[in-house]
């Protein structure tokens, strides 16, 4: 019963997608992911780097390593570490995001973190236990201004939503999750998607469409689009606020080894982070195409 409630629930879902925009081509997306502005190779420290956000320095990027429990603040002239103070115990943190004065640090069973720091030290205000757990392995954390959602992205599934990855929605206001996702997409969906587009115009192989597990998450500030990056076989894909499939390409194994951190600049710059796996983790910088959005 609970199988066939699921297909026909999702019927509407793959129609949308099929009448969805996308770039067709490289070409026509807005970044050249092979060819990135700057590469900054980051400080040991960094090696585990997992979620990357803004600040209110425009020279200054927010970060957290998986397993440490700092905030480190990362230079984008240099791509050196100007502070990293320190916020709790040793854990598994996911992502972070800056937003209205206050520092949000996510944990992979689902607990969020209100941090404030003064320029000197890093003081944790609140921690939101939320209804997702360790096994959901929530690593995505992005911000919705227009909602004032945290967006939380799981990387396993989710009790009901079997065979979907979703995006839950965390209410600033409220400090509340709301108990349906935001954002969801098949696997299946994501494989069609690839069927029609991906192979047809060399963007990514067949096979690399299974298995996709959201890494991290951040919302294009001119189209609305959710960037979604998947660390296993280094993914990114962007669909609209909808839920509807735009585009699919794979990052280079050489600049990203792991990628784990997305987030944009006001101007649409986006800044890609990656865990080292062994050797330097990686800043990656790239400006919008002229013309392109």
């Amino acid at each position: 019963m609970h199988r066939a409630f699921t297909i026909i629930f999702l019927l509407p879902f793959f129609c949308t997608a099929c009448n969805a925009q996308s770039y067709p081509t490289r070409d026509d997306f807005p970044y050249a992911l092979d060819k990135p502005d700057k590469v900054f190779k980051l400080d040991k420290d960094l090696e585990e780097i997992s979620g990357l956000g803004l600040t209110d320095d425009p020279n200054l990027l927010v970060s957290v390593d998986d397993e440490e429990g700092d905030l480190f603040f990362v230079s984008l002239k240099n791509g050196k570490i100007t502070a990293d103070p320190k916020f709790g115990k040793d854990d598994d943190y996911e992502g972070v995001e800056f937003v209205n004065g206050t520092y949000y640090v996510l944990e992979s069973n689902g607990h969020i973190h209100e941090i404030e720091y003064d320029g000197d030290d890093a003081d944790k205000k609140e921690t939101y236990n939320t209804f997702l757990k360790r096994e959901n392995d929530v690593e995505g954390l992005g911000y919705d201004a227009k909602r004032n959602l945290l967006m939380l992205a799981c990387k396993s599934e989710y009790d009901d939503y079997d065979d979907e990855r979703v995006v839950f929605g965390f209410d600033l206001a409220t400090k509340e999750l709301l108990k349906e996702p935001i954002l969801r997409f098949t696997e299946d969906s994501l494989y069609a998607f690839v069927e029609r587009r991906g192979v047809k115009n060399g963007l990514i192989k067949m096979t690399f469409a299974k298995g996709f597990a959201p890494s991290a998450i951040a919302q294009h500030p001119q189209t609305g689009y959710w960037y979604i990056l998947s660390s296993p076989k280094r993914l990114l894909l962007v669909i609209d606020e909808a839920s509807n499939l735009i585009y699919l390409e794979q990052l280079s194994e050489k600049l990203a080894r792991q990628p784990e951190g997305i987030c944009f600049a006001p101007d649409g710059t986006m800044y890609i982070s990656s865990e080292g796996k062994g050797a330097k983790a990686r800043l990656l910088i790239y400006s919008q195409k002229i013309n392109k959005q």
